[in-house]
């Protein structure tokens, strides 16, 4: 994987800066961001699950927010295909958005160590 796909995924170095350089703060973030986001996705497929396409948004747009925050850009850009299917009422074809957001979030668990 080259350098640009990994700054999709994470960019550490914007992070770092965004922190002025603090590693520990850094760490924190991405370490909350980690812990949180799996109750995020369960919320977004129990959302899907009951047809909820405003809670979707809401939930996606969650995720898309605290991705920006730690720099990860995929991850948010991801989020937003599922925060637009919510706010467009598409939940047809949601439950693949969400499950592509759920595999970025993989990604950026082993990309950050997590």
């Amino acid at each position: 994987m080259g350098k640009g796909k990994m700054t999709e995924i994470f960019d550490r170095q914007a992070l770092l800066e965004r922190v002025e350089g603090d590693e520990e703060l850094l760490e924190e973030l991405v370490h909350i961001f980690l812990d949180h986001t799996p109750r995020q996705l369960d919320k977004l497929r129990q959302a899907l699950e009951v047809g909820d396409a405003s809670a979707l948004r809401e939930q996606a747009h969650t995720i898309k927010g605290a991705a920006a925050s730690i720099s990860a850009a995929s991850l948010m850009a991801a989020a937003q295909q599922v925060e637009s299917a919510g706010k467009n009422r598409e939940l047809k074809g949601a439950g693949a958005l969400v499950e592509n957001l759920a595999q970025e979030f993989e990604r950026l668990k082993e990309v950050v160590g997590g």
